[in-house]
């Protein structure tokens, strides 16, 4: 009876176990305003590999998790230096020196 006890204490610890959160590759590139094939172009990559990673076939590498972190960024801080640059317009007086291609 004890043996029992300890099996169920054992299985429901096991429930409490958090699983790590899969990465949604397919919500991400949606996120970026792109389908696969823009996605997949823009990496210079085969829309195979991409196909390959939103389906689960093989996971996504830890590099393209990183760009996608590092593009939204991106995304905000345009949005954010547009938004200064047109309160500047209008005469409020900030300027943001012109960025480097």
């Amino acid at each position: 009876m004890n043996d029992n006890n300890e099996e169920k204490t054992h299985t429901e610890e096991k429930k409490e176990v958090e699983q790590p959160k899969e990465y949604d590759l397919k919500a991400e590139i949606k996120s970026l305003s792109m389908n696969q094939i823009e996605f997949a172009e823009m990496l210079n990559l085969h829309i195979n590999a991409i196909s390959q990673w939103v389906r689960g076939i093989n996971p996504t590498p830890q590099w393209v998790k990183v760009f996608i972190f590092h593009y939204k960024r991106s995304m905000l801080f345009d949005e954010l230096k547009d938004k200064v640059l047109s309160i500047d317009k209008k005469g409020v007086g900030i300027s943001l020196p012109p960025l480097k291609d």
